[in-house]
């Protein structure tokens, strides 16, 4: 029992050795240039009031005009979240 113990403690050490080489020396898949990009235009430009972040679902399934306008009806403000880049 105690062998099986220690080898479940050495691979639990190991994975997590392993897992941290990789998030040094591997990028994550979601910062790309673009993203970087879009990035330094949010904090070059900071009047935005809602920032949608996501995958292409979220990019063809929110319509920012509409969405702004359904907001305004309801409380009367303006977001201005009708820009798409």
């Amino acid at each position: 029992m105690k062998k099986l113990i220690v080898k479940i403690a050495l691979l639990v050490v190991l994975v997590l050795v392993v897992a941290s080489v990789i998030r040094v020396f591997i990028p994550q898949f979601w910062h790309t240039p673009v993203t970087q990009a879009k990035l330094e235009y949010l904090h070059q430009n900071p009047d935005f009031n809602v920032v949608f972040m996501g995958t292409s679902r979220m990019v063809k399934g929110i319509n920012p005009q509409k969405f702004d306008e359904t907001f305004m009806q309801q409380t009367g403000k303006n977001l201005k979240t009708s820009v798409r880049f």
